[in-house]
């Protein structure tokens, strides 16, 4: 049969030290380092964008915008022609 362990008996909880501020930053240096390396190679090693997006390297461009299409005033209507009581015909002439 299986016998439980006592569990009355708790470990003594122990802070961690605080780190220096130094060493804090060194390490982030460190790790800001060892990023831009680990992107760098990606960037040389994967070629699909899309891949490389999906793993949080670059961001998308937007597209370059046309510049705008300025259009003039509309030209007038043409006036029909004064017929002075005559008509004309195309098939008369």
């Amino acid at each position: 049969m299986v016998e439980s362990a006592p569990t009355s008996v708790k470990p003594p909880i122990v802070a961690a030290p605080e780190p220096d501020e130094n060493e804090r930053d060194a390490r982030l240096l460190e790790l800001y380092a060892w990023v831009q390396d680990w992107t760098e190679t990606a960037r040389c090693v994967i070629p699909d964008k899309r891949l490389l997006r999906r793993m949080g390297i670059g961001k998308r461009r937007a597209r370059a915008k046309e510049p705008p299409v300025v259009v003039g005033p509309p030209a007038p209507a043409p006036q029909p022609a004064a017929n002075n009581g005559t008509t004309t015909s195309p098939n008369h002439a």
